[in-house]
């Protein structure tokens, strides 16, 4: 691997390469705006002028870290002369020279261990690299020289991050440009369960970083490991703004914004119908706000309503209905694969907020599913017995038969229910139907 070299740093101002063509600190830092002063490093009268008596219990070792750390290049270079080898030693944390001169920009010494073949690509601890460490505190004239020095950005550490989901995780533009300006970086390297870099923008809600991705060859398309496309998992996080970014450029591309919404994951669900799964209402209200439809039907005919009812999110319910309210009565009828209302959902899992909610905005009580059952007939068959008193109290029809010809007492006697579980105001009503039987 071809490495920059120089033949002495005190030489390095005479241009942007030498004689053997390789890159030069100048050429890498720039004429005047490095986070080193060329002078300083011209001017002989400073030369012994970072020598300093280590404490007593300091090893060469720990000293010989320090200096690289607090940028003290004479000292580095007298230790590592005394011992070559101390390129190679790790502190308690498994920090070796270079990572440490990484963290604190200290250009000269990371060129000056590279050129003595240190070791780029060395792991902390934490299974980082020195490029990693240079990402999070945002060293990016570091970031730049390492990896015109072929430094591997693909590595990923412990929390299976390369240093491109690390700059997105750290909120890091910064170090994020500086990576995104060799192409040796994968806009498209996927991480902890697959995640993309753009996968980690919507989790993070980090929108400059989602643009700054897209522009350089970031897929909305590619899905994870559970079969999320980003903005799906934009949906779930309520990354509002993110969620907009991308939706932005994959209409520019041509598609509409329902078009783009529609997009299904691995199990067929739509971005709201995933930021309802999630149960968080503020990400079903950014999704609705961006242009989701209540009353979109997936692959078995639910609408994302049909879904709150039947978690029960009565909050996710209220926020549908006041954003988009004649979607919202739209889908309140529509059934699904098996002719089911966003009323027999919630009847069927005994949400008896949910149930009295959409009562109160018109949903049809006696609603028939594909086997002729009423929500109070699913309700009953399982045990949904809250559910089943206040369907009798607001007037559901206790004398409907489903397809076998078995009403809804039926169904609570076969199940080992008794006439007990009802209320006092609608026992009258159950007696009734049991004399008429």
């Amino acid at each position: 691997m071809e490495r920059v070299r120089n033949t002495r740093l005190l030489r390095l101002v005479s241009g942007g390469k030498n004689k053997k063509g390789k890159l030069n600190l100048k050429h890498v830092v720039g004429e005047n705006n490095g986070n080193i002063s060329l002078l300083s490093m011209t001017d002989t009268s400073s030369i012994g002028s970072d020598l300093s008596t280590c404490p007593v219990h300091c090893t060469p070792e720990e000293c010989f870290l320090e200096a690289a750390s607090k940028g003290k290049q004479q000292e580095f270079q007298r230790l590592y002369v005394e011992n070559p080898e101390r390129l190679h030693i790790q502190d308690s944390n498994g920090n070796t020279a270079l990572h440490h001169a990484s963290i604190n920009g200290h250009l000269h010494i990371v060129d000056f261990i590279l050129q003595h073949d240190g070791d780029i690509n060395a792991i902390n601890s934490s299974g980082d690299t020195p490029l990693h460490e240079a990402v999070r505190h945002e060293q990016t004239i570091i970031i730049d020289f390492l990896l015109k020095n072929e430094a591997d950005s693909s590595i990923l550490n412990d929390l299976q991050m390369a240093p491109i989901h690390l700059a997105i995780d750290c909120d890091s533009l910064k170090s994020l440009e500086a990576l995104l300006k060799h192409k040796s970086v994968n806009v498209k390297l996927t991480g902890e369960s697959g995640f993309t870099p753009l996968h980690y923008c919507a989790y993070r809600d980090r929108a400059e970083g989602a643009k700054l991705l897209l522009k350089h060859g970031a897929k909305p398309c590619m899905k994870c490991n559970h079969g999320y496309y980003p903005i799906h998992i934009a949906a779930r996080a309520a990354a509002a703004t993110t969620l907009d970014v991308i939706i932005k450029y994959v209409e520019a591309l041509g598609y509409t914004r329902a078009e783009v919404l529609s997009f299904e994951d691995r199990e067929n669900n739509t971005a709201l119908h995933s930021s309802v799964n999630s149960g968080y209402p503020e990400a079903v209200r950014v999704c609705l706000n961006a242009g989701a439809l209540v009353d979109a039907q997936q692959e078995d005919k639910s609408t994302p309503l049909h879904f709150a009812c039947a978690q029960g999110g009565l909050e996710m319910i209220k926020i549908m209905y006041e954003i988009q309210e004649g979607k919202f009565l739209s889908a309140m009828n529509t059934t699904d694969i098996l002719k089911m209302t966003p009323l027999h959902r919630a009847a069927l899992f005994n949400h008896v907020g949910v149930v009295e909610y959409l009562l109160d905005k018109g949903a049809d009580i006696n609603a028939l599913d594909a086997n002729d059952r009423t929500p109070l007939f699913v309700a009953a068959s399982k045990g949904a017995w809250s559910t089943v008193n206040l369907l009798i109290k607001r007037g559901a029809n206790i004398s409907l038969k489903d397809e076998k010809s078995r009403n809804f007492l039926h169904v609570i006697i076969k199940g080992g229910g008794s006439l007990n579980m009802f209320e006092d105001d609608v026992f009258k009503n159950v007696k009734n139907l049991l004399k008429d039987g």
